[in-house]
């Protein structure tokens, strides 16, 4: 893939894994702002209260903001 090319997520997507009784969770979204990102996050926090790790990683646009 060229430096000046990227791919975006059209749709999101979800899925798990588990180990040694632990579940791991991942999610996919399409966001087009920091704001979307942010609203996103604290309603996994909602929904995960109980999650020890909420780890994330974005990038928008071509500039990876």
């Amino acid at each position: 893939m060229d430096c000046d090319e990227y791919r975006t997520i059209k749709i999101g997507g979800e899925g798990y894994y588990t180990d040694k009784r632990s579940k791991f969770l991942a999610f996919a979204h399409y966001v087009s702002s920091v704001e979307e990102i942010k609203d996103i996050l604290a309603g996994y926090r909602k929904k995960y209260f109980d999650a020890r790790h909420v780890c994330y990683a974005y990038m928008l646009g071509p500039e990876r903001l």
